[in-house]
């Protein structure tokens, strides 16, 4: 179906899922079916991050686009707002074209009275083919998060972000990709699905401080396969952070050590030297006595360990989650689609251990 300008560079996010609706108009007043329509949004307590093409409100809200002018204007809003699911590479490009169209020199904001700040969360699975190897992308990210960075709350995203080394990187993508996430200041909930936001640019010869580390509004922080050992020193001076879910985790059995030494008998020792506030903000910390929640996927093994090294810590509490596997299925992959749908999906995560796998929406074992 053929889409003016004015209408279709909004909708080429979803050039694939196209149908022109019925005559919606025909049997209500305009002003009944506006406040029908703003009640179809997700509502609280649980917002997903953004719900994929294949969702019913998403196909709705496109179909509501196409329907006439009252209606589109509203739905182009919810698609901005709840449907920014960026699976596919052209999705990507799309999204950045009709951001393009949003912005101006006066303000950013375009003739039909939008602006990029409406968008504030996001999935986005840029690449098809296993690798984070294409510098168009990486450079397409790098502009999206330009635009989006100021108002980008919650992000997922699925990037295999160790299927390009850093000394393997002879086009220059790792440092592309790194300067882009070093953006994202307003992030509050974020979670890297396949690896544990891995974008060293030395590694292994210098130690980094992770990207996140430098994003002081996170409160949720969801990854994949993370060192423990070298992991909480970073955790322990985010002024913000509440809540972990942690994925198959490696070193766990070194957190009670570290645990003890960094909270309740700091010594001194610089963690961060890269960021010389890294003495105060322990101490602040500590003063303060922030309350951290850490949640365990699958590492039920230490589950007693952890248990008696850490119940008793009036700073740290944690569950442990152990996601029953459908038959016939891999095990890295299903447990990383278990997470990151339990992110996506805006769960609570206080309600985290009453969660199941078919109360995820939009999970795919096989994709």
């Amino acid at each position: 179906m053929p889409i003016s300008y004015q209408r279709g560079h909004h909708l080429s996010i979803y050039k694939s899922d196209l149908n022109p609706p019925a005559n919606m108009s025909e049997s209500l007043p305009l002003e009944i079916l506006i406040l029908i329509i703003r009640k179809l949004p997700p509502q609280p307590p649980h917002i997903p991050i953004a719900l994929p093409a294949t969702d019913v409100l998403t196909k709705t809200f496109i179909a509501l686009s196409l329907t006439n002018t009252a209606f589109h204007a509203i739905a182009i809003d919810y698609l901005y707002k709840y449907c920014l699911f960026i699976d596919k590479p052209w999705r990507l490009t799309a999204l950045l074209r009709s951001l393009g169209t949003l912005q101006n020199s006066k303000g950013g904001i375009s003739r039909q009275g939008m602006s990029p700040a409406i968008i504030t969360s996001l999935v986005l699975k840029p690449y098809h083919n296993g690798t984070i190897a294409d510098r168009r992308i990486a450079q397409e990210i790098n502009a999206l998060f330009t635009i989006l960075a100021p108002n980008l709350k919650r992000l997922v995203i699925d990037m295999e972000l160790r299927s390009l080394y850093p000394e393997d990187d002879d086009e220059g993508i790792r440092p592309i990709l790194r300067m882009a996430f070093e953006k994202l200041t307003a992030i509050e909930v974020f979670c890297s699905t396949r690896d544990e936001l891995f974008l060293n640019l030395h590694w292994p010869l210098h130690p980094e401080p992770p990207v996140w580390s430098y994003w002081p509004k996170l409160t949720t922080l969801a990854l994949y396969n993370v060192d423990m050992e070298n992991f909480m020193p970073y955790v322990k001076v985010m002024d913000s952070i509440k809540t972990l879910v942690l994925t198959n985790a490696d070193s766990i059995d070194d957190l009670h050590e570290r645990w003890n030494g960094e909270f309740h008998g700091y010594t001194g020792y610089e963690i961060c030297p890269t960021r010389p506030s890294t003495v105060a903000a322990m101490r602040e910390l500590l003063k303060d006595e922030q309350h951290l929640e850490i949640i365990i996927v699958n590492n039920h093994d230490y589950q007693d360990f952890l248990d008696e090294a850490l119940g008793t810590s009036r700073y740290l509490t944690t569950s442990f989650v152990d996601v029953p596997m459908p038959p016939n299925v891999h095990y890295p992959e299903a447990l990383q689609e278990w997470t990151k749908n339990l992110i996506i999906s805006g769960i609570p995560l206080e309600m985290v251990e009453r969660v199941n796998v078919q109360d995820l929406r939009w999970i795919h074992w096989n994709d």
